[in-house]
């Protein structure tokens, strides 16, 4: 617990190395190259919707379907 004490500020407000503003299918990318790659896992997603999607979250069209596996 000492350690997420040390990332914040006298306001209580955190921080994180990296901030992504989205959770698209991009954004998911960049967080899996960022721990991968770097070593990174200190990245803070912002999304304004409940759940990471992005463009795929937020447009459901009618009667597409994911092929069977």
């Amino acid at each position: 617990m000492a350690a997420e004490d040390d990332k914040r500020d006298g306001d209580g407000a955190g921080y994180s190395q990296f901030a992504c503003i989205g959770s698209g299918f991009s954004a998911i990318g960049l967080g899996a190259t960022l721990k991968r790659w770097y070593g990174i896992d200190d990245v803070r997603f912002f999304e304004k919707h409940s759940q990471l999607g992005g463009t795929w979250f937020v447009n459901q069209y009618p009667g597409v379907q994911q092929a069977p596996l």
